[in-house]
């Protein structure tokens, strides 16, 4: 584990240097860091192996170097509001198709799963019912997925041999709503969540219009 986390360092002060190389040489430094991101990718910790989070990583990135990094912008990026606006094909462009649907992969899996719990709970308090966090929580994630969080949890171990994290089991319930709901119930759905993180303005951060 020390050697690993050693690694990890090595690799991040190597990444960071880099980063810092490019704007000194006059590159943009949101498209350096995005490069730099993506170059990432494969030795972070990817979700099942197929999603990556993108900006969480960017925000990590552009903290460490921010002394590089004008203020006013970074403050913006911070926020999710972009200093270059990029379509999807740009930023594919960029960090490379591999990566993008790793991104993708991200938003849907996690991203969208994260919103339609949140709205679900919020649906569930509409109609009436006060029940504490967890029993609202749990009431949930049977009304997207046909099962309780804990008994989620528990597939997931049986199936990966570990307890996940949220951003895991959320990924997690992803697949299995693919693969056990209804298409008009899967469909709408996804549209009520993708419809919410519009309303907050999170789409643009995601790059979707490839």
């Amino acid at each position: 584990m020390v050697v690993k986390n050693r690694k990890a360092h090595l690799l991040r002060e190597e990444t960071r240097n880099k980063l810092r190389q490019e704007v000194a040489s006059g590159r943009c430094w949101y498209i350096a860091l995005l490069k730099i991101v993506a170059s990432c990718a494969e030795e972070e910790r990817l979700i099942d192996e197929e999603a990556f989070d993108l900006w969480g990583l960017a925000r990590k990135m552009a903290l460490e170097v921010r002394d590089i990094v004008p203020e006013y912008e970074l403050e913006l990026f911070l926020q999710g509001r972009l200093p270059i606006k990029l379509s999807g094909e740009e930023l594919a462009n960029i960090i490379g198709p591999k990566v993008y649907s790793y991104h993708l992969n991200f938003f849907y899996g996690v991203v969208v799963e994260d919103a339609l719990i949140h709205l679900t709970q919020n649906e569930i308090l509409r109609e009436g019912f006060f029940l504490p966090k967890h029993n609202l929580r749990d009431e949930a994630y049977l009304k997207v997925y046909g099962l309780t969080r804990g008994e989620l949890t528990q597939l997931f171990i049986a199936k990966r041999g570990h307890s996940p994290s949220q951003e895991e089991l959320y990924y997690f319930g992803f697949k299995y709503r693919l693969s056990h709901t209804e298409k008009e119930k899967l469909a709408s759905d996804t549209k009520k969540a993708l419809l919410w993180l519009e309303r907050k303005g999170s789409i643009p951060l995601y790059n979707l219009d490839q």
